[in-house]
């Protein structure tokens, strides 16, 4: 039988991360998943945000996926590609 993971929503939302601040300090965070695309609207990212998602991402315990530019909507639109380009380097940078 496959390992069951305790796993986190974390999308760089304020309330949940304050939520789920406690579940971290003690532990109890086994993954994390991340909707990438749901920063769009964020002109910085915090490095403390970065670094977290690259800590479980090394780990291989990140779940990362697209809700508003996912791949099976089977259009690509220039939005989609202005904002891939946009974070290609950044996006390298966590990986």
């Amino acid at each position: 039988m496959a390992k069951v993971y305790s796993t986190l929503a974390c999308n760089l939302d304020r309330q949940i991360l304050a939520a789920a601040l406690l579940l971290f300090e003690v532990e109890k965070v086994d993954a994390i998943e991340w909707s990438f695309d749901t920063l769009f609207k964020q002109k910085v990212i915090p490095d403390w945000f970065t670094d977290l998602i690259a800590t479980y991402s090394n780990e291989n315990l990140l779940v990362g996926h697209g809700v508003y530019y996912s791949l099976f909507s089977g259009k690509w639109l220039p939005a989609q590609q202005k904002w891939m380009g946009d974070r290609k380097a950044g996006l390298v940078n966590l990986l």
